[in-house]
């Protein structure tokens, strides 16, 4: 069930380039594309605005299914708590793997900044960027997370042991924290992409 995050794990390395590029282009580029319409930037953020959208449903529909887990245990049906454990494990996995075609868009999106030809559009772009790599870094730490959870929760119903009760508990505290963050990063990454649309005079 275990997930570890590696520090030279795929997902990690390509997210530290894009950070790299990100980085690069909060020195704005002063060689503007003549361009009107940014083409290649905008496919990319429809890809992972998707992209993005798909991660929040599974963590949030991972969220009931953690809700649910619970109340089976509280009913003390084990066997229903364990599969619906692996099940959560299992969608989790799914979120995870969707972050790296999540970091690969972000990539593209900053590649293609240099489309956008007004200051203001390059720097809410940017900001927006920033927001997505932060979300992949909060989701990544979630991951982790849940995992544990998961592990810990599946201990103390096997063995009924206290100690694994205590660690459960702890867990429940920093998922729910880390899935809120994630929301909110969500909402404020729409938010600087509505920004852009007025500026670049774009209705969707």
């Amino acid at each position: 069930m275990s997930n570890k995050i590696k520090l030279n794990s795929p997902l990690i390395i390509i997210l530290i380039i894009t950070l790299i590029l990100a980085i690069g282009y909060l020195a704005v580029n002063s060689s503007f594309s003549k361009n009107d319409t940014p083409r290649q930037f905008l496919q990319a953020r429809i890809s992972t605005g998707q992209i993005s959208q798909k991660i929040i449903k599974i963590t949030n529909s991972i969220n009931q299914q953690i809700k649910k887990i619970n109340n089976y245990d509280l009913d003390g049906d084990s066997i229903k708590a364990l599969n619906l454990i692996k099940e959560t494990a299992n969608n989790n996995k799914k979120a995870y793997d969707l972050a790296f075609s999540l970091s690969e868009s972000i990539k593209e999106m900053t590649e293609s900044l240099k489309e956008i030809h007004t200051l203001d559009g390059q720097r809410v772009a940017q900001a927006a960027i920033s927001l997505e790599l932060a979300l992949i870094a909060e989701f990544i730490n979630y991951n982790r997370l849940l995992n544990n959870f998961l592990e810990h929760l599946s201990s103390a119903i096997a063995t009924k042991n206290n100690a694994y009760r205590k660690q459960v508990e702890n867990d429940i505290s920093k998922i729910n924290s880390k899935a809120l963050i994630i929301n909110s990063l969500d909402k404020d990454y729409h938010k600087k992409m509505g920004e852009l649309n007025k500026i670049l005079n774009l209705n969707q």
